[in-house]
């Protein structure tokens, strides 16, 4: 049983659809087995449970290596980085699974709070810590989005040159959380610049539309929403990128 779940489930599986591809009759040691397993890019970081490591580490290393020693090849490789990850729980402590009868309703949150509040909520959670699901916090990042919002209609100023040092500054350290791909450290950047700075400030429009591109990821309809607002359906962010 144990070994079957093994073989069913976490990436092994996954590892599986890629020998479906060329079909389940021809040998994974083959040569067209190898040729597809080289066009395969890998897994930049791979978010696993601990208690999942044979499923999604072990097995496929193992399976991988025993391919690239019985046909002589050299495969990409499986991943770059693993990031240990905590399982969810909820309000009462109890893990977020079916068992429990304590699932996401997804549905009832998309429509109480919408999307970008959940996106932020979550985004805005550490993985090194256990994360339990709160719906006031849920609320409260709902609420800090309708604030943003409100904050950037509100107008703006024709000039405010102490604020363009540290929004070069937000932008270069942006970057390098981007370039080490830590999504954690990109989010409280941004949300903290704006507690500290652009909620106590008044902005120029030009401060604004860099401030909302860099929102973007975090938020994207509601940025692209105030975005469109500023430039009067001129264009998407997506389509302008960082440019002003």
């Amino acid at each position: 049983g144990s070994i079957n779940h093994i073989f069913s489930s976490g990436m092994v599986s996954i590892l599986a659809l890629l020998y479906d591809d060329i079909g389940a009759s021809i040998s994974i040691f083959s040569k067209e087995a190898v040729e597809l397993l080289k066009t395969w890019k890998g897994i930049t970081c791979a978010f696993v449970y601990e208690d999942e490591i044979m499923e999604n580490i072990f097995f496929p290393l193992c399976i991988l290596s025993i391919i690239e020693k019985e046909t002589n090849s050299e495969l990409p490789l499986y991943f770059e980085k693993i990031q240990w990850v905590n399982f969810v729980y909820d309000d009462k402590y109890n893990i977020i699974e079916r068992a429990n009868n304590n699932l996401f309703d997804i549905e009832r949150y998309l429509n109480q709070y919408k999307g970008d509040a959940l996106r932020l909520y979550f985004l805005n959670s550490s993985l090194d810590e256990v994360f339990i699901f709160e719906e006031n916090k849920l609320a409260n990042a709902a609420s800090l989005i309708k604030e943003i919002e409100e904050s950037f209609r509100s107008g703006f100023v024709e000039e405010n040159n102490a604020l363009d040092y540290h929004l070069f500054e937000l932008c270069k350290f942006c970057l390098e959380d981007v370039t080490n791909k830590d999504v954690y450290a990109y989010v409280r950047r941004v949300i903290d610049f704006y507690k500290d700075n652009i909620w106590h400030e008044n902005i120029t429009r030009k401060q604004a539309s860099l401030f909302v591109k860099l929102l973007y990821p975090i938020i994207p309809f509601t940025a692209e929403d105030i975005y469109e607002s500023i430039f009067g359906k001129k264009y998407l962010i997506s389509d302008d990128g960082l440019n002003i």
